[in-house]
């Protein structure tokens, strides 16, 4: 039910993100790296999962806390899959998903990317 919350908000605040076009257009440009690396990261892990690799254009992707935090959602065999990476340093680790989840709740989003597009 906590899940389903958080994904309602983040979809609400998503239509709303996206509705300021120039903001959502400087704010891309602030997070383009940072979104690549994390797209990066876990195709190399679904990559030694054995498992097909995902395409940012086809993951909805939220930043949080200027860029400390990225979620990605996909998916994949009709199933949907999350993912959150934190900065530590100067790259991106994956974050349990229970921990992820604890994080989240607390934190400041900044940008949205493709949600809504499943």
């Amino acid at each position: 039910m906590k899940l389903k919350s958080i994904l309602s908000l983040i979809l609400s605040l998503g239509l709303l993100t996206a509705c300021n076009d120039e903001d959502n257009s400087d704010q891309k440009e602030k997070y383009d790296s940072s979104i690549n690396e994390v797209i990066e990261l876990e195709n190399e892990r679904l990559e030694g999962e054995g498992r097909p690799q995902i395409s940012r254009s086809e993951t909805g992707i939220v930043v949080y806390n200027k860029g400390e935090l990225i979620w990605l959602m996909y998916e994949q065999d009709s199933k949907e899959e999350r993912a959150t990476y934190q900065k530590q340093d100067k790259s991106y680790v994956l974050l349990p998903q229970e921990e992820a989840n604890d994080l989240i709740d607390n934190s400041e989003e900044e940008y949205v990317e493709n949600h809504g597009i499943k």
